[in-house]
């Protein structure tokens, strides 16, 4: 799921970067009209200010997490787990 929520950022990104305010406000909830105006403000904004090259990653708890959907700390990709040389699985710590 950490994958599927760090892609889900790419859409707020994509509204910004084109300054639709259509399209982020559609990234809220149907019945929180705050919630809809938000976003479609910020767009306005980033549309005013000629933003460009706008990006955005996933954080949570254990931390920023790649576009690939694996964890990442500082700007390094975490190593997943490996084999000892028994052959038994191990995660570094």
């Amino acid at each position: 799921m950490v994958g599927a929520a760090a892609s889900s950022v790419q859409d707020p990104v994509e509204a910004l970067e084109a300054g639709d305010a259509a399209a982020a406000s559609a990234l809220g909830p149907r019945s929180d009209s705050e919630a809809r105006a938000f976003p479609a403000d910020v767009a306005d904004n980033a549309r005013d200010l000629r933003l460009r090259d706008i990006s955005a990653r996933y954080v949570d708890e254990v931390g920023a997490v790649g576009q690939d959907g694996s964890p990442v700390r500082g700007n390094r990709p975490v190593p997943g787990p490996s084999k000892d040389s028994t052959g038994s699985r191990r995660t570094p710590r």
